[in-house]
């Protein structure tokens, strides 16, 4: 249900079980790349996660900074 949205938005999915699952670490990869689906290099950029109430993010993997905002799916431990 929610492939019109990524495709209208030029934004990417990827589904996976954990950060460390391979699946994930070859598609961020990917993103990185040059090609036709690449992010191209960039910086001072901002990465938005949306997800379900259920689930609660704690970190981020590579050279990011904390925007220091709480709400009820950030989690209290880092």
């Amino acid at each position: 249900e929610m492939k019109a949205t990524v495709e209208r938005t030029g934004g990417l999915v990827v589904l996976s079980e954990s950060y460390g699952h391979s699946v994930f670490k070859d598609s961020f990869k990917r993103v990185f790349e040059d090609g036709e689906q690449s992010l191209g290099r960039c910086s001072n950029g901002t990465l938005k996660i949306i997800c379900s109430k259920d689930i609660k993010v704690q970190g981020i993997i590579g050279p990011c900074a904390s925007s220091q905002k709480k709400g009820p799916i950030v989690a209290d431990t880092v």
